[in-house]
């Protein structure tokens, strides 16, 4: 348990696999609480989902309610969110300054950007990274149907690139059908990779993160239809939290949130040159740090005061 949770006041835990009556009762329930302990603003997470839709009947009227929206342009054309949620719900985040200069939202809708580049603390240090190593991090589930896994591990796996510098797969690894028989068996993986057969505990995870040289999203080059100008990965906020290089397709350019922080990369071929220009010289990587200095994502308290002002707006 991290310090944060023992701050709540109270909590009421909810099962969300719940269908028909269950989920009915459920929601209730919820109802219930929030009038029991005289809730008056009211935050939810993830908004694009069938049970907030649902749920959204439930929420008292005159509830101050604030949401957060990972595709901003469903505030322009969801119908779900203009003709239902629009209801009980008139506030609405978008993850980033550069999202929300992307969008014209519905007439009723107020948004506000928000970061979130705030992590609890891992509480224990199990790595040990060799001085001489250069460690570039994708975080996340290891899915090639999302990432562009198979051409880097394939450019990798060709062993141009030097034996110092370790690829950290972080996350669940579900690609080892995909590869060549006996690459995960060779040395040269060995050498060059590190993965996981199952989801990185929290503890772990952030370690990794804070070690990292460079995050390296991995966003796909070509038909790229999941970010872009309406949604980010979650490896930007950790990039930004963790005050980190980013490693991002040249297509990104645009995201100004971005930019001071990424060098960018147009092939699969490229990235592996840029990672090998980086690891030969690292002042390139000190002029991010540089960036990071005055960063306003380096500004928790800020940060923290914008997103309570828009929520008890």
């Amino acid at each position: 348990m991290y310090p944060e949770v023992e701050l709540l006041a109270g909590s009421m835990a909810v099962a969300d696999d719940l269908t028909g009556l269950q989920q009915f009762f459920s929601y209730a329930s919820i109802r219930k609480y929030i009038r029991k302990n005289k809730i008056t603003h009211l935050v939810i997470n993830t908004t694009e989902i069938k049970t907030i839709r649902n749920f959204s009947f439930f929420i008292p009227r005159k509830m101050n309610c604030t949401a957060l929206v990972h595709n901003a342009k469903k505030l322009e054309r969801s119908s779900t969110f203009i003709h239902i949620l629009s209801k009980k719900i008139r506030k609405y985040f978008v993850l980033g300054d550069y999202l929300l200069e992307q969008i014209k939202p519905y007439k009723l809708f107020e948004v506000e950007s928000f970061f979130p580049v705030y992590f609890p603390k891992a509480t224990t240090k199990t790595i040990l990274k060799p001085a001489d190593e250069f460690w570039v991090i994708t975080p996340g589930e290891v899915n090639a149907n999302r990432r562009d896994y198979l051409p880097l591990i394939n450019e990798v796996m060709k062993g141009r690139i030097k034996k110092d510098i370790r690829f950290i797969l972080l996350g669940k690894f579900l690609i080892a059908d995909d590869l060549p028989a006996g690459t995960m068996n060779s040395e040269l993986w060995k050498q060059q990779f590190i993965y996981f057969n199952e989801q990185v505990a929290y503890d772990l995870f952030h370690e990794f993160i804070k070690l990292a040289d460079v995050i390296l999203p991995l966003i796909k080059l070509e038909n790229d239809d999941m970010y872009a100008d309406s949604r980010i990965s979650g490896s930007f906020n950790l990039g930004l939290g963790y005050q980190k290089p980013f490693l991002l397709p040249v297509s990104f350019k645009k995201n100004s949130d971005l930019a001071p922080y990424s060098f960018y990369y147009d092939t699969i071929p490229g990235l592996i040159n840029l990672i090998q220009d980086l690891f030969n010289d690292k002042v390139n990587t000190d002029v991010i740090q540089s960036n990071y200095s005055d960063s306003p994502y380096a500004d928790l308290k800020h940060l923290a005061e914008k997103t309570n002002a828009f929520i008890f707006k």
